[in-house]
């Protein structure tokens, strides 16, 4: 009975979704599995999953009490941020309950509709409750049955512009001179099987389009086709668009081309497909005017595509305007293959990558540039000349001028997935992908439609405390909600200093430690970020934003930065504190710390004997470490290198811009007596200690390897028959270190 409430029934699978009413208080039901099959229509319906709150039986069976609730019920599980797994609970109140009464009848006693979410019929089939509905169920909810999701249709060509398309795909070009171009290679059967495919796509959606190129034997020579779902996407996805020509480059035996966006999830999108016969400048002058017709001359605002001459005169003359970029991840791989040949290929391949990827300014690329073509004499190399002299359309300190939408790769571990990788291969036949073409972009679909899914009934939880995060994940879908994430863990490698403020616009260095390939070497990069107060603009030499749509972490640290000075510029401890970590930051970063690092330190609680040392109070105090000290031969060899240490100190000289604390630390602590020893202080020069009053001081930790132990003059104690130490009425067992066998241990900062 329990594993029919948990999976769907039968009769619910065959559903013809007719409107049964709504749960109301007063219905009576014969037993529970009515129950069961009513509500979850009703939710199915609605647009929501079920679950079971509660539930009691009797020995026979007998349903006594059911309590079924939407599947968001229950409070969210509390986990380690490590895991981030979503959380689809949101405490839903909506729930019925039933009670069987004296007449063996179930009466619906609770019966709240009220959901604090949104439900979405059109969504309810990724629901785990309705996951193993029948074929034809699932497809009445798809397409046609209650929150069917509709195919959107691109809006109508106006009549106007079909002539100047017309004119655009079947006109004389520009640049038109004769060239022998080739024929389309079909296998037998590949041109049956094409025509039937139009045939069919035609007929299911009119607004299929299609176009094929013919030469004066009316043989064919190039196809193109996109499906409605394609059009009406590239109403929506049009930032960016990319032509992948890697089957076409690779020598398949079917020559595809496809066009791809990108959605809202990161998920690419097919917006056209084409087949060529040749790599000439005159068939992507026919495929790109194809793909505008298609696409009712709206124009893309950038194109990405391969390095290939035909290419580019092709993109010149058809989309002049139109920001165009060679794709990075092609020229690296066509790299290994005009390179390899040479002696230092790995160290060339190295330089190439540093230029092209690690370069933030012209300069660094060009200086960069020149010591690759320099040092390994390649002043004659062609390849390389001709990649120089399209530098502007692939180094990606040249693109940031234009939105990429995170489709061509900027980083060295970035790769690019053709749209059908795993479905083609060497050998395809076009027959062959034609009859698995229908099944793949459903499979596409299914993806996209579950990501919104994810994104509708699931939250991630946060990983930090900011506002802006919060803010963004009611913006961002899952998936790019994520990398904003990830960008914001990355903070705490990014350090922030302000170099110039002028009005409302300021200039910030941000210092990254950024992780080698081998993750376990770091180097340091310096991003420079600047920032419009008045405007809300903020701009990062690295071009995140641009290339990808998600704020990178330097522009994110210095936000993180602007919103603590706003709350605390007018603040003198602020300000105080700010100078205090620059102090603690030089006296780190000083190669010789080692050397002089006992005079800066000084420890919190008096000695009963100060010593006097070049007109300034040091104060050592020999402490307890807080576990009875060390035992045995340990204490013998640690009391040892006490005394050989002793007297060190004592000649030790206090450095020029460093204010100990006073000897009267007492006084000027005040209730801080009882803070742990191991805590020092340090104030900087010129820096009254008064000024921070009672409050509490910026404690900066250091290693106890540093500070030497002292016994005062005088300290010397009687040892008890049992080992034990004697100390004085009024002196606190902090000030000395205890040892269970009565040696003398030394101190534990």
């Amino acid at each position: 009975d329990l594993a029919m409430m948990v999976n769907p029934d039968p009769y619910l699978e065959e559903s013809d979704g007719q409107d049964i009413g709504i749960p109301e208080v007063g219905m009576v039901f014969n037993n529970h599995m009515e129950v069961n099959r009513f509500y979850r229509r009703y939710a199915r319906r609605v647009g929501f999953g079920v679950s079971v709150r509660r539930s009691s039986f009797s020995q026979e069976g007998t349903c006594l009490y059911l309590e079924l609730m939407c599947c968001k019920g229950g409070r969210p599980r509390y986990e380690p941020k490590f895991r981030k797994r979503a959380s689809s609970t949101t405490n839903c109140p909506a729930r019925i309950r039933v009670k069987l009464w004296g007449d063996k009848l179930l009466h619906v006693e609770l019966a709240n509709l009220d959901h604090n979410h949104p439900v979405s019929p059109a969504m309810a089939r990724f629901l785990n409750s309705y996951k193993q509905l029948s074929g034809p169920a699932k497809r009445r909810l798809r397409m046609g049955g209650p929150g069917a999701m509709p195919v959107e249709e691109p809006s109508k060509m106006p009549v106007d512009k079909l002539g100047a398309l017309e004119e655009l795909l079947f006109g004389e070009s520009k640049n038109h001179k004769f060239v022998e171009r080739g024929r389309l290679k079909l296998q037998p059967g590949d041109s049956e099987a094409l025509r039937l495919f139009f045939t069919r796509m035609q007929a299911k959606n009119a607004n299929f389009f299609n176009v094929i190129d013919l030469d004066d034997e009316g043989c064919v020579r190039n196809v193109f086709w996109a499906d409605a779902w394609s059009r009406a996407m590239y109403e929506y996805y049009n930032d960016a668009i990319t032509l992948d020509t890697s089957y076409v480059v690779s020598k398949h035996d079917m020559p595809l081309v496809t066009f791809l966006g990108v959605n809202h999830h990161g998920q690419s999108v097919l917006l056209g497909c084409g087949l060529l016969s040749d790599e000439t400048a005159e068939t992507y002058t026919w495929l790109f005017k194809a793909w505008v017709a298609c696409m009712s001359g709206n124009l893309p605002k950038a194109i990405i595509t391969d390095q290939c001459r035909g290419i580019q005169s092709a993109v010149a003359e058809v989309v002049p305007g139109v920001r165009h970029r060679i794709c990075l991840h092609q020229i690296m791989k066509k790299a290994a293959d005009q390179l390899s040949g040479l002696s230092e290929y790995k160290a060339i391949s190295k330089a190439l990558q540093k230029a092209a990827y690690d370069s933030l300014t012209v300069d660094e690329f060009e200086g960069e540039w020149s010591t690759l073509i320099t040092y390994n004499g390649l002043q004659g190399h062609d390849w390389l000349r001709s990649l120089y002299e399209c530098r502007f359309s692939w180094v990606p300190i040249f693109l940031k001028d234009a939105f990429w939408a995170g489709m061509s790769a900027t980083q060295r571990s970035e790769t690019i997935t053709p749209f059908f990788e795993g479905y083609v291969d060497l050998k395809t036949s076009l027959k062959q992908f034609l009859g698995k073409y229908v099944m793949i972009l459903q499979s596409k679909y299914e993806k996209e439609a579950q990501a919104d899914f994810e994104t509708f009934h699931k939250q991630r939880p946060p990983v930090s405390k900011f506002y802006m995060e919060e803010q963004l994940s009611n913006v961002y879908t899952h998936n790019m909600f994520k990398k904003f994430q990830d960008e914001i863990e990355a903070i705490m490698y990014c350090h922030v200093s302000l170099m110039n403020g002028d009005g409302p616009i300021s200039t910030f260095n941000v210092k990254e430690c950024i992780f080698l390939e081998d993750g376990k070497r770091t180097m340091s990069k310096i991003f420079a970020v600047t920032y419009n107060t008045e405007e809300k603009d903020i701009t990062c030499i690295c071009g995140g934003f641009q290339f990808s749509g998600i704020l990178c972490r330097h522009s994110l640290s210095v936000l993180k930065f602007q919103q603590l000075v706003d709350s605390a510029v007018l603040s003198d401890k602020y300000r105080l504190a700010l100078r205090l970590v620059r102090e603690v930051e030089k006296f780190l970063l000083n190669s010789n710390t080692h050397d002089d690092t006992q005079p800066r330190i000084k420890s919190r609680i008096p000695k009963v004997k100060p010593n006097t040392v070049t007109g300034q109070n040091l104060v050592n105090v020999v402490t307890d470490n807080g576990n009875g000290g060390p035992k045995g031969p340990e204490a013998s060899a640690s009391a040892q290198a006490s005394q050989i240490q002793k007297g060190v100190a004592e000649k030790a000289v206090v450095p020029a811009g460093y204010i100990g604390v006073p000897a009267n630390v007492q006084q000027f602590m005040g209730n801080q007596a009882a803070m742990r020893p191991s805590i020092v202080y340090m104030v900087p020069s010129g820096v009254d200690p008064q000024a921070f009053g009672n409050g509490v001081l910026m404690p900066v930790m250091y290693q106890q390897m540093f500070q030497i132990p002292q016994q005062p003059n005088g300290a010397a104690q009687d040892t008890l028959a049992n080992g034990k130490r004697k100390r004085p009425r009024a002196q606190k067992p902090t000030e000395t270190s205890h040892q269970s066998n009565g040696t003398s241990g030394p101190a534990a900062g």
